[in-house]
């Protein structure tokens, strides 16, 4: 998505670049200790933990090609660019349409002894995301084509911008009604503990995807330009990096809430001469 901005306001445009710059390098190193970090540490291969991995792949991917793009329309706004633009937006989109599909598998059945990747929904997954990656490959291409004098005067552009806006309603939308459909499940199984920490995940994750859609819809809805300080931070910083950041901290807590039942579970075993009433003691 992109804007255009006067020429009085781009001193504090720059400063403003500088800072997100730097905010999204710390939670690119924040993610790459991370996950340096879990290969010291003792892990199961369920398909949690596997999910898990894929966030972070596509989250290390995202954050990688915004940097570039970052670093890059700091000096020069073309081709290469919107291709950087393009890529980041679809690994950020991949992250979390793996994170809906997650919560669809979660709401649907619990396979956290399964060592499957998305078990129920993994076809769906791959499918949605070769369609749009292709997809995209074709716009690009069709970019790089087109006659153009600017990149807001492009109808491909345009489109593509439309298109981001639409994809970006359907993640929020899905958000809240999976979001919704967990929570009802924890509150009948009187989680309410948990079920208010679903309601709080959600509604954050759809007011970032509902805030972005909003942005990029400005323009066409307008027919002006927003103020680009404002755009800047609510169109990338705030609906890139609070999910990705809330994203991380949910990560981080479940892996540690795994390592306290794992502990706790070799504790039981080292202190029960019986292996059998461990089991039992277990299962209740």
């Amino acid at each position: 998505a992109g804007n255009s901005y006067p020429m009085e306001q781009e001193t504090t445009i720059d400063e403003i670049r500088l800072l997100g710059l730097i905010l999204y390098i710390c939670l690119f190193l924040l993610v790459i200790i991370d996950l340096i970090l879990e290969k010291f540490r003792k892990g199961i291969t369920s398909f949690q933990r596997k999910a898990e991995n894929g966030f972070y792949m596509f989250t290390v991917l995202f954050l990688t090609s915004r940097i570039v793009w970052m670093v890059y329309r700091m000096f020069e706004r073309d081709n290469f660019s919107f291709v950087v633009s393009r890529c980041s937006f679809l690994f950020f989109f991949s992250a979390y349409t793996l994170v809906i599909f997650f919560w669809a598998e979660q709401y649907h059945k619990s396979y956290y002894d399964s060592t499957k990747f998305l078990p129920n929904l993994k076809i769906s997954f791959i499918a949605t995301n070769f369609i749009l990656w292709t997809f995209q490959l074709v716009v690009v291409v069709l970019f790089f084509l087109s006659d153009r004098d600017s990149f807001e005067d492009n109808a491909i552009y345009d489109f593509n911008i439309f298109l981001d806006l639409v994809l970006t309603a359907l993640i929020a939308l899905f958000f809240i009604l999976y979001g919704a459909q967990l929570l009802r499940k924890k509150w009948s199984l009187e989680l309410k503990h948990e079920a208010v920490k679903i309601s709080i995940i959600t509604l954050i994750f759809f007011c970032c995807f509902v805030l972005r859609t909003l942005m990029f819809g400005y323009r066409f809805w307008m027919h002006s330009l927003m103020n680009s300080d404002l755009y800047i931070i609510c169109a990338y910083y705030i609906p890139e990096l609070v999910p990705c950041i809330l994203q991380i901290y949910i990560v981080k807590t479940s892996r540690k809430e795994e390592e306290i039942k794992e502990k706790f579970i070799d504790d039981l075993y080292e202190d029960s001469d019986d292996p059998w009433e461990t089991d039992a003691l277990i299962s209740m």
